[in-house]
């Protein structure tokens, strides 16, 4: 098990444990009110009052958040790395033996410290400057180390790799070895044995991982192909032909095209970049040139150096049809009514393909991604020789996904965090070297393997299958990191906010078994209304969407702007009266008890605290930031905190503090609309309407 993915379950075990235990509290003393509590410290019992008790509960609270979200970042962000030389030893046994490449650098000598070393120790920065006599691998380390913190805070990724030679024969039983052979050094760019390290990947995958989920033939059905593909051919012709595979096509009773039932396609991924209407006009495909194309084809040498990059891997890889968003779905002379219908299908477009390419760090079309700097493929390395593990190299590792994929520039895009996870399987193409991920983790063409919990929810080949073993709290925060990443990323249309994760939302509302609304899940209502305007962003724009399709103010499709979810207590009670209907929130309305709410400012939240108390206070942040006017806002009760056990003693209204929805009223009587959210202690909300008093959040 990913040690990264152990530990969030573990940390969610013992919260759920807890929360047993505050419900078991709850239960058995319903009806008890006390002022005073009790805690025995081992040397006598002390009293403290009901404010003093407040006051201490709400310390352990905020440090209890703040370990505990620290904890939970690093533990998702944690790679793991795996020596897998079965795989390795297999593919170099088959491969070229021309296209390895060659290693010239000769054996030095390592420091004591070197020599002797767990390969899978840390070392700080402090210790190696603290080395009196640094050997070539030391000052190797140093330099990295000192390059790559320059541009980040945190070193996430190792600064070098250690691994054995292609066919190294001096580390004995290889499979057993604890070192990975891999290439020091890598391949060219459009050598042989690169296209024949994607054809083992793929077919690893096909036959050795479980239930072989990533193989889009298990479960795939005719009806599932796209509308439109891109044919290839099966040589190297300049000619390629637009194939229809719309059920009532003829082509479908061609004999000389593939029954539906065998066709594997190949989907690209890619930036379109800024493109000119001229110049999409030379490639795209059009209501004018569709029939052209379907019989007499196009020219490979007219397209793009990134489609032509893909041709080529779709090719080398034994397949026939590739699909591309421009060359498959019409672009223009039909009033958008092709791209309307092809944006739903998304979902089955890019998972019941054969196979992703990615081209990740091309900026545009005409970028291409097959061809690396020849920088790239001389990274620094070094040939060493352990008492332990023989000849073996050290080189700059390269291996940065979360650097070269994450942060790439495709992956700065809305529309591909859908594409990534709907993709059974992804060739990443980067401008430092490729990688694959899968369902079981990602292979590096350095030979390295690794995963990490976030990656497997992303790489989940039948997305979210996952989710089906993992804690309801598990799967809360996971589904609210997917929505929180993907309001930072860019979109050309901000209309297509919503359209560009539909696939998505819709697959994981089947998992919940669950209706969703504009990434709102009824069954974790309350959890899902509670997000905010992100540190990042200064204010949240509405988005101008059709008035047919335009999202509610409670929903963060609704905005532009980077969000974050609130960090909810594990006893938090949520309200029953609040319902989803359709694509309104019907919900009972409170007022501010203005007078006693004693209100300051930091930055761009106020804090709000109870005047009779004057301590711990709440927060409101507004969607947009404004002049804050209590007595003219409602609030909506999502849920109540109660921080340790013994507050359940205290049944009054008043040991709680309330996560609230902030609204205003509309220009239709009894309508409101949401202008922000916030934690607001019980004394400055008003109670006395019994709960009468309902309104609709538009």
């Amino acid at each position: 098990m990913d040690p990264g993915n152990y530990f969030t379950e573990k940390i969610w075990e013992a919260e759920d444990k807890r929360e047993f235990f505050h419900a078991s509290v709850r239960n058995d003393l319903r009806n008890r009110v006390d002022h005073w509590m009790t805690v025995d410290r081992g040397d006598g019992v002390i009293i403290r009052s009901d404010k003093e008790e407040r006051q201490a509960a709400a310390n352990w609270r905020r440090k209890r958040d703040e370990e505990r979200r620290q904890f939970l970042r690093n533990a998702d962000d944690a790679w793991v790395h795996i020596v897998d030389n079965k795989f390795a030893q297999k593919f170099f046994a088959k491969a070229q033996k021309r296209d390895i490449p060659k290693l010239k650098s000769p054996s030095v000598s390592l420091c004591k410290y070197c020599d002797t070393v767990r390969f899978d120790k840390a070392i700080t920065v402090t210790e190696f400057r603290a080395k009196l006599k640094p050997c070539l691998v030391c000052r190797m380390d140093r330099s990295r180390a000192d390059a790559v913190r320059t541009k980040i805070e945190v070193l996430k990724a190792p600064t070098l790799r250690i691994c054995s030679a292609p066919k190294g024969k001096a580390l004995g039983d290889i499979e057993n070895s604890d070192i990975q052979m891999g290439f020091p050094v890598l391949p060219a760019s459009d050598s042989e044995i690169r296209f024949e390290l994607f054809q083992e990947w793929l077919r690893c995958c096909d036959e050795t991982h479980e239930q072989r989920v990533c193989d889009p033939r298990y479960g795939t059905s005719p009806a599932t192909l796209p509308t439109r593909l891109i044919d290839v051919g099966k040589d190297d012709s300049d000619t390629l032909f637009l194939r229809d595979f719309h059920p009532k096509s003829p082509e479908r009773d061609d004999p000389e095209t593939e029954s539906s039932e065998k066709i594997q396609y190949i989907t690209l991924s890619h930036c379109w970049g800024q493109l000119s209407e001229t110049r999409k006009a030379e490639y795209c495909l059009s209501a004018e040139n569709l029939n052209e194309r379907q019989t007499n084809g196009f020219q490979l040498s007219t397209l793009p150096l990134t489609f032509r990059d893909a041709i080529t891997v779709t090719r080398r890889l034994g397949k026939r049809y590739l699909w591309v968003d421009s060359l498959c779905i019409i672009q223009s002379g039909d009033n958008q009514a092709d791209w309307q219908k092809e944006a739903t299908r998304m979902e089955t477009i890019f998972s019941n393909a054969y196979c992703t390419l990615a081209a990740t760090s091309a900026t545009n079309s005409d970028s291409g991604f097959l061809t690396r700097s020849s920088t790239r493929n001389t990274r620094p390395y070094i040939k060493i020789h352990s008492q332990v593990h023989g000849s073996l190299y050290v080189c700059t590792t390269g291996d940065n996904f979360d650097h070269d994929v994450s942060g790439g520039a495709l992956n700065q895009r809305a529309w591909v965090l859908q594409e990534r996870a709907l993709s059974r399987r992804t060739i990443h193409f980067t401008s430092t070297q490729t990688y694959f991920e899968c369902g079981d983790g990602i292979r590096c063409e350095t030979m390295t393997y690794m995963r990490n919990s976030q990656s497997l929810f992303l790489g989940d080949p039948a997305f979210p299958l996952g989710m089906g073993m993992r804690t309801t709290r598990d799967r809360i925060k996971l589904v609210h990191w997917l929505f929180t990443v993907y309001m930072q990323l860019s979109i050309t249309h901000a209309t297509d906010r919503v359209l560009a994760i539909s696939g998505l939302e819709k697959r994981l509302a089947e998992t919940f078994q669950t209706e969703c609304c504009f990434g709102v899940f009824e069954k974790y209502l309350g959890r899902c209304l509670l997000w905010r305007r992100g540190e990042r962003s200064k204010v949240l724009e509405r988005i101008e969407y059709p008035e047919s399709r335009a999202p509610a103010s409670w929903s963060w499709m609704a905005f532009k702007g980077e969000i974050e979810y609130v960090d909810v207590d594990p006893t938090v009670e949520w309200c029953k009266d609040i319902k989803l209907e359709d694509t309104v929130l019907r919900a009972p309305m409170r007022s501010f008890i203005s007078e006693r709410c004693q209100v300051g400012r930091n930055g761009g939240t106020y804090s709000i605290a109870d005047k009779r108390e004057g301590f711990d206070p709440g927060w409101l942040k507004y969607d947009r930031p404004r002049r804050i006017q209590l007595e003219k806002h409602m609030l909506i009760v999502v849920g109540r905190e109660a921080y340790e056990a013994k507050d359940w003693l205290r049944r009054s209204s008043t040991s709680f503090d309330y996560h609230v929805l902030v609204v205003t009223p509309s220009s239709k009587k009894g309508e409101f609309k949401r202008v922000g959210v916030g934690l607001i202690p019980a004394g400055c909300i008003s109670f006395s309407d019994k709960w009468t008093q309902n309104g609709v959040v538009v």
